[in-house]
């Protein structure tokens, strides 16, 4: 058993993940602001409620794989609308990468460095 903590959990794949990783028999915690998630696809105690682009984030992350003993993190969250990327690309920037560079920060002061990192299909492709 592996304790995992699973940003975007909550979220569309990040649920289908989590259905995965329990079966397997994984302990787990997620991290998710909620703003397009669900969460009755999390079990009782696993949610952990933030967003990673807040200004304490890497402090935040770096607390809870501390405290839960964290040995990986497989990575989820991320926006993804099409056309709300195109039409505020500035803002989808600052959300992507500064929530990534946010939970590489606080990897890295927690001494966790196994990652997984996915990208939505929506990335890919020619769109109207």
């Amino acid at each position: 058993m592996v304790r995992i903590l699973v940003t975007g959990g909550a979220g569309y794949i990040g649920g289908h993940v989590l259905s995965a990783l329990r079966e397997r028999g994984d302990d787990l915690v997620v991290v998710d602001d909620l703003s397009s998630g669900i969460p009755g696809r999390l079990e009782p105690g696993e949610l952990r409620t933030m967003s990673l682009t807040a200004p304490d984030a890497a402090l935040r992350i770096a607390s809870i794989l501390e405290a839960e003993d964290v040995e990986a993190v497989m990575h989820f969250a991320a926006r993804k609308a099409v056309a709300e990327s195109v039409a505020r690309p500035a803002w989808y920037y600052a959300e992507n990468l500064g929530g990534l560079a946010s939970l590489l920060q606080g990897m890295e002061s927690a001494g966790v460095d196994r990652l997984i990192f996915s990208s939505s299909a929506a990335v890919y492709g020619r769109t109207e």
